[in-house]
């Protein structure tokens, strides 16, 4: 499972997500969680969660549409249709 929650800069969170893509493995025997969600301290410690995913979203979803390899579980905050299908595409298609 990755899990890196509490980003400091959307990079680093991209980097977070890839580097476990490259990790899945459709084994049939191991469940693969990758979060792209997260949140960055705004103003009086409010999280900003629009701040991650307006970042990682768009890149998500080209990923996707650039690879063909298993993806495992991918929790995505503010999920669309195009991302939806994109992971469910390299899971089973």
């Amino acid at each position: 499972m990755q899990d890196y929650y509490n980003v400091t800069d959307g990079e680093a969170k991209w980097e977070a997500v890839t580097s476990f893509f490259a990790r899945a493995l459709p084994d049939g025997k191991t469940y693969f969680l990758n979060n792209t969600s997260g949140y960055q301290a705004g103003l009086f410690g409010i999280p900003k969660i629009t701040a991650v995913s307006d970042h990682v979203n768009p890149l998500l979803l080209e990923y996707l549409s650039e690879s063909d390899r298993f993806v495992g579980i991918t929790a995505v905050d503010f999920m669309t249709d195009a991302l939806a299908r994109a992971i469910w595409e390299r899971n089973f298609s």
